[in-house]
């Protein structure tokens, strides 16, 4: 009996999807005509952006998956120096409507969950997720509950309802899209040129004193989003070098592509990115194998001097004079009297203290906890830790549910990373480093373009290992050329 082998496009025909794809464009068409001649032109670009990725979504829904991996790398969420392409990608985000990334992972998740109950796909499926996910979603019910029990502000509860299933629905999308190595492979490719033009554009704003504005200086990235991809790009690329299963123009061009991402990371001054990359090489040396471990230390020695020839043009920049401005910053996460630290740790008791009121299911979305003493603009409404942010917004059972999982991701990775050989899947959950140190000190929850892409790297990493765990199976030629040879043999016999 032969097996039918179904894809993203087989069966779709005959389907109800059919039905309803027709009345969706219909509707699109309808909107999109009413919007041109009512909307302002950023509202206008977010409805022709949406009606692409609809439309992607039903021809090949891994293309709608690759436009919200470009546009998760290029848009900004922070202030920008004014006149910079940073400045004008950060207008595109308006007050009192959704943000064009936020219509995308809707427009994302909707064609998502149409095609999992429409379309007969084995692969667009929850697999093993279904019991954490109704979970989830019952507890952020209660949540939302509560804050509306409260009385919170509205914005506060929505902002908080986006933050955290943003994460949740890129994760559960990801891993069902990318079912195959080459999906997984070719979005990594278009978020690494599109992140490699945004820091050489950011590294060139940085040198003419028109980079991000923070504190009292400029930095070349200041969104936590941006560091994550910084770290990640920097570790998956430097264990795929140390493998040297790449081509010599791959090589070439991965260097090319890493020195000016050292340069942003190092200028960017952001103790957690820095700390964290160096957390994630020591679990990369840590999950290598034996003859790969000598490799590694090589292109770190290698990255170290880079990184100290690159301090050496610290004058040229206009920053700062000397590297002991980046040493003290590093060595200042032990200072107990350093004015951010000593702001954190004040944030965190007076959070502990609230969240102890109701400590089962949290104060509800939209909270807020009292304020900071000495540090009253310290914003009420998120955490610098983003485990007890999600203590305080959904209590107790959420945060046990989030650190189950996270348990089982590790798990998962550590065990395929010293089982078999796959410099990707390594190097991608190598950057956990990052994750450990910037949930603890930083509001990730806030941020959530570095929480999705957080997310994605989860489900790049245990599609990985899922592929890596079933059996090789022949192409369908080969298939169909074996069960030529056994007909045959049975004529002969």
């Amino acid at each position: 009996m032969r097996e039918t082998i179904v894809t993203s496009r087989q069966g779709f025909g005959a389907t109800p999807v059919n039905a309803v794809l027709p009345v969706m464009w219909i509707l699109a068409g309808i909107a999109a005509g009413w919007g041109i001649l009512n909307f302002t032109p950023v509202k206008v670009l977010a409805v022709a952006l949406g009606s692409v990725c609809i439309a992607l979504a039903a021809w090949k829904i891994e293309a709608a998956l690759y436009v919200v991996g470009f546009f998760l790398v290029v848009l900004q969420e922070g202030d920008t120096t004014h006149g910079t392409v940073f400045s004008f990608l950060e207008s595109l985000n308006r007050p009192n409507i959704p943000s064009l990334l936020e219509v995308l992972f809707a427009v994302l998740a909707v064609a998502f969950l149409v095609r999992h109950f429409t379309v007969p796909d084995k692969r667009y499926s929850f697999q093993d997720m279904k019991l954490p996910l109704a979970l989830f979603f019952g507890l952020l019910f209660i949540a939302l509950i509560n804050g509306t029990i409260d009385g919170t502000d509205f914005i506060a509860r929505k902002e908080d309802f986006k933050k955290f299933i943003f994460p949740v629905l890129m994760f559960v999308c990801a891993v069902n899209i990318l079912d195959t190595r080459g999906k997984i492979i070719r979005l990594l490719k278009i978020m690494f040129w599109v992140m490699l033009a945004k820091t050489y554009l950011a590294d060139f704003y940085y040198l003419r004193g028109m980079g991000f504005p923070y504190e009292n200086s400029n930095v070349v990235f200041m969104e936590s989003g941006d560091q994550t991809l910084l770290v990640t790009i920097l570790v998956a690329g430097i264990a795929l070098l140390a493998e040297r299963k790449l081509w010599w123009k791959s090589y070439l061009f991965m260097l090319w592509g890493l020195a000016p991402m050292l340069f942003a990371l190092i200028f960017s001054y952001r103790r957690n990115a820095m700390w964290g990359t160096l957390f994630s090489f020591c679990l990369l040396w840590f999950l290598s194998q034996r003859d790969t471990k000598v490799r590694l230390l090589k292109n770190f020695l290698a990255a170290s001097l880079s990184a100290l020839l690159i301090l050496s043009v610290a004058p040229a920049t206009g920053s700062i004079s000397t590297a002991d401005f980046l040493i003290n910053r590093l060595t200042s996460v032990v200072d107990r009297d350093q004015s951010s630290n000593v702001a954190h740790m004040n944030e965190w008791k007076v959070t502990l203290e609230d969240t102890m009121q109701r400590p089962l299911f949290g104060l509800g979305l939209g909270s807020m906890h009292s304020p900071v003493p000495d540090f009253e603009v310290i914003n009420q409404q998120t955490v610098h830790n983003a485990l007890l942010m999600l203590w305080m917004k959904m209590g107790a059972f959420a945060l046990l549910l989030f650190l189950w999982c996270l348990y089982r991701y590790c798990r998962l990775g550590v065990t395929e990373a010293l089982r078999r050989r796959d410099p990707l899947l390594t190097g991608l959950f190598a950057t956990v480093g990052l994750w450990m140190i910037a949930m603890n000190v930083g509001p990730s929850w806030f941020y959530y373009r570095e929480t999705c892409l957080m997310a994605f790297v989860m489900a790049a990493v245990s599609r990985l290992a899922i592929l890596g765990r079933q059996p090789q199976t022949a192409s369908p030629e080969k298939c169909r050329k074996g069960t030529q040879y056994d007909a045959a043999q049975r004529k002969v016999r």
